[in-house]
C-alpha cells in the first residue's frame, strides 16, 4: 500500500467546500478552520539521503461573496495562539 504525507492543510478545506456546505447547512459567509500535520521535504538533508520536517499546522479560510460588503469589521492584527 502506497501512501502520501500532505504538503500543506489548506487543500482539504477548498475540496471539502461543497460538503461543508451541504451537510452543515452553511450560507455565506463563514469559516472553516482545521489543524494538522504537514510535512515538508529538506532541501539539504546533510548526511541522510531523504528527510522531512514535520509541522503542526493550523489554517482558517473564510468564505463571503464578492458582490456583498463584508458585515464585519476585520482588524489589522497578530494574535497569540498557544497549542496544549
Amino acid at each position: 500500500m502506497l501512501k502520501f504525507s500532505r504538503p500543506e492543510t489548506a487543500q482539504l478545506i477548498f475540496t471539502n467546500f461543497k460538503d461543508v456546505v451541504e451537510n452543515a447547512r452553511m450560507k455565506l459567509p463563514f469559516g472553516i478552520a482545521q489543524i494538522g500535520k504537514a510535512f515538508r521535504n529538506e532541501i539539504a538533508p546533510r548526511d541522510f539521503l531523504f528527510r522531512t520536517r514535520e509541522f503542526e499546522q493550523m489554517e482558517v479560510e473564510y468564505f463571503i461573496r464578492e458582490k456583498d460588503p463584508c458585515p464585519y469589521k476585520i482588524p489589522n492584527e497578530k494574535i497569540l495562539i498557544y497549542s496544549a
